[in-house]
Order: structure tokens, then C-alpha cells, then sequence
């Protein structure tokens, strides 16, 4: 999937999602490799597009609408998710009451008729369960003007969002904030015939998205088959310390500055007695620093055998290890070589 564009889209009016689609046909980001999220608006009509007024034809903006993945509150009435709900109480699918709702188009009738009946439902519900905690007086004489805590009115509005039904548009409840919704969010994806397929639903209460067709058919348009299945293997790496690494930084950085002085010392004085003799306090300090050296070096050996690369945040740490190795290298051996010169005189 490397090189895919994701175009994300939320266009409720026909005139504006005909503008747009036009325009990524001008741009040429549609098909393969580009792939279009957009809301679905039921009443789009794109077959009365008009190159004059949107910049493209009816059948250029089809051809970029081909795939396009949609996600709609409609998607479940328009894929047929409910035909066959039957409601809880009356034990009634849509198709038995349609001659009481008379829908007067086709699109009412699949989008609208069977959610406002189950809407009517509710309220019956809430107003019922509200009926049980008031008396038919309190209900009458009740004036909302008059009444500053509202006690009717509230607990109406407690009821309506304890209404959880199966109604004949599907699960039917209420949220606080935006009214009726159903369970599940469904998502379809425009095929080569200029039809919807579902392609998989969300279940906003449990969190979940669901995918009922394979991968080959998201991907057909947008890129081939799906690629193959691959291993991957992830490597943590466990590395010394930050800390440790300092420290040791540190102690190698004071023994190159003793060896410096130290060479420094030799050649400026290289007739004095104690540099012509062996200087057993030199001899050590040098040794010493050699094998600090040589235990540095080994812990950061050890250090990279434990990863691919250099961890990014510890760049500069490593560039500083490296110079105090290659500084380390030469004057703690340098201090031996001059020491060895002024003791037995080799060169």
C-alpha cells in the first residue's frame, strides 16, 4: 500500500460533492493508488452534473466516485441491514407496515418512514414509564412556565434516554447529545456498476469495527491484489546505560589528559633522570589507563552486538565515545612508546 492517498471528504450538498469530485478528477486523484472517504448524501444526484457548472461530466465524476469508501447514517437502510426487523412489541417488520406509513416517494420510504415510526415508539415508551410517577392531575395541571424545577419535564427526558428497543429500523435509543441513533455504523464502498457494497460496520458501543468482505475487494481498484503476507521482526534493543556511559566517558577523557601531559612532559624533558629511568608511579598510570581503555572499548563492543544501529537520541554519545577511543588509542599507547623510548632508548 506505499503510495496511496487518502482524500478524506465531508460535503452534504449534492452541488458542493459534484464540485469536488470534478476537481480531483482535474487533479488526477482518483483511482488506482487514491482512495476517497467521503459521507454519503442520499439525494446526490450525480447524473444531472453538468460539465458547465461543476467542470466535469456525469460519467467523470462516476469514474472517480468508483471505490470511493462511504459512510452514512443512511448505509443501513440503503444496504437492506433491517428488512426483516421485526418490532419488539407488535411483532411487525417494515414491509407489514408500509400500508399504514404511505411513503409518498422511494427514498422517504427507505430512508425516513420506518425510523420515525420507531421514534414515535419511543416517546410512547418514555411518556408511558413518565405516566407511572405522576399522577393524571399532576400531568394536566402541569405548566411548564410556571414550574422552575421542572418535574415532569425532566424526568420525561431521564425515560427517553433509558429507551433501548428493537424496532423495525433496527436497535433504537438515544444519546444525549444528537437524538435517535442505531447501534451499528455501516460503511460501503461504490463498485464498477455504480452500486453500493457493504464493506463492514462499526458498533459504536462496544468499539469495534468489523469488515465483512476481504481485502481483494477494497483493493481492487486502488492498487491490485492485496499484498502477500510477510513476517516482521521487531528488535528491542537492551543497551548499557546512559549513566554508564558517561561515567566512563569521564574516566577515559581524565586518563587521555594524564597521558597527554605525560608524553608531553617526556619529550620536553627527555634527558631527565626520572624519564631515562623506569617510573614505576608513570608506569602504572599508564597501564592503568590502557586498561580502562580496553574495558571501555569491550562495553561498547558488547553495547552495538545488542542492536541494529545507534539509538537516534544517543547520536551525540556515540560520537563522543568514538573520539575519546580514537584519542585513547593514540596517547595511552603513545605514552608507552615515548616511555619505552626514554627508558630503553629503541628509537
Amino acid at each position: 500500500l506505499k503510495g496511496i492517498r487518502i482524500i478524506v471528504s465531508f460535503v452534504l450538498h449534492t452541488w458542493d460533492f459534484g464540485k469536488m469530485l470534478c476537481k480531483l478528477h482535474e487533479l488526477g486523484l482518483y483511482g488506482r493508488h487514491h482512495v476517497l472517504f467521503a459521507y454519503y448524501n442520499p439525494f446526490a444526484r450525480l447524473d444531472l452534473i453538468d460539465e458547465s457548472i461543476h467542470g466535469c461530466n456525469s460519467s467523470q465524476a462516476w469514474k472517480v466516485l468508483e471505490g470511493t469508501i462511504i459512510c452514512s447514517e443512511f448505509l443501513s437502510s440503503i444496504f437492506g441491514i433491517y428488512p426483516g426487523h421485526r418490532h419488539f412489541s407488535t411483532n411487525e417488520t417494515y414491509k407489514d407496515l408500509e400500508r399504514i406509513l404511505k411513503p409518498g416517494i422511494q427514498v422517504a420510504k427507505s430512508l425516513y418512514f420506518s425510523a420515525i415510526y420507531d421514534n414515535i415508539w419511543a416517546i410512547g415508551l418514555a411518556i408511558n414509564e413518565t405516566l407511572k410517577n405522576f399522577t393524571v392531575d399532576e400531568v394536566k395541571n402541569y405548566k411548564h412556565s410556571t414550574n422552575k424545577k421542572k418535574p415532569l419535564l425532566d424526568s420525561l427526558y431521564k425515560n427517553l434516554l433509558q429507551v433501548d428497543f428493537e424496532g423495525v429500523s433496527g436497535r433504537y435509543f438515544y444519546n444525549k447529545t444528537s437524538g435517535a441513533r442505531q447501534k451499528d455504523c455501516y460503511f460501503g464502498i461504490w463498485n464498477s456498476n455504480r452500486t453500493l457494497l457493504e464493506i463492514g460496520f462499526y458498533d459504536t458501543q462496544e468499539r469495534n469495527l468489523t469488515m465483512t468482505q476481504p481485502p481483494a475487494v477494497l483493493l481492487k481498484s486502488k492498487g491490485g491484489t492485496a499484498p502477500s503476507d510477510s513476517e516482521k521482526e521487531h528488535v528491542v534493543r537492551r543497551r548499557i546505560s546512559k549513566t554508564a556511559i558517561i561515567v566512563l566517558s569521564l574516566f577515559s577523557g581524565v586518563g587521555i589528559l594524564i597521558a597527554l601531559i605525560y608524553i608531553i612532559y617526556a619529550i620536553v624533558h627527555n634527558k631527565h633522570v626520572m624519564i631515562k629511568d623506569e617510573w614505576p608511579i608513570m608506569t602504572s598510570v599508564v597501564i592503568f589507563g590502557c586498561i580502562l581503555l580496553d574495558v571501555y572499548v569491550l562495553v561498547h563492543i558488547a553495547d552495538l552486538q545488542t542492536g541494529i544501529e545507534p539509538e537516534p537520541l544517543l547520536k551525540d554519545i556515540c560520537m563522543v565515545s568514538a573520539g575519546l577511543l580514537i584519542f585513547g588509542f593514540t596517547f595511552f599507547y603513545g605514552g608507552m612508546a615515548v616511555k619505552l623510548w626514554g627508558v630503553y632508548k629503541l628509537f
